[in-house]
C-alpha cells in the first residue's frame, strides 16, 4: 500500500462534501489510509485504513454511491467498506477506459 495519491486525495475529499452525516466517519478514516491500484485499472483503488477511527455504522448502505457530473461517461464513484471501514474507490463506467479522477466531479 501506498500514501494516497494528489488525484486519489481529491476525490475522497469531494465524497467527503457530499457524504452528510457520514462525513466526519469517512473524513477520519480518508486521514489515515493508503492504498493500492485495483488490478486492470489505473483510477479504481484499494483502501486500508489503519489506527482507531471511528466506524460507518452499521447497516449503512454498501457501496455508498455518489453521482457524477454527465459528460465523462462515468455514471457514479462507488465507496465500497466492510466492518464500517471503507476499502475501496470504484468507478462505475458505461465506457472503457473509464474518466480519470481528476476529471469526476460529484454531484450528489
Amino acid at each position: 500500500m501506498e500514501r494516497l495519491s494528489n488525484p486519489q486525495q481529491a476525490i475522497l475529499q469531494q465524497i467527503v462534501e457530499h457524504a452528510g452525516n457520514l462525513a466526519s466517519v469517512l473524513e477520519s478514516q480518508f486521514t489515515c489510509c493508503t492504498s493500492k491500484p485495483m488490478e486492470g485499472c489505473g483510477e479504481c483503488f484499494e483502501i486500508e485504513v489503519t489506527g482507531d477511527v471511528p466506524r460507518l455504522p452499521e447497516g449503512t448502505e454498501c457501496p455508498l454511491g455518489f453521482a457524477v457530473l454527465e459528460g465523462t461517461g462515468a455514471l457514479s464513484i462507488e465507496l465500497w467498506h466492510e466492518d464500517g471501514l471503507v476499502n475501496g474507490l470504484e468507478v462505475n463506467s458505461y465506457i472503457h477506459p473509464h474518466a480519470a479522477l481528476t476529471d469526476l466531479v460529484i454531484v450528489d
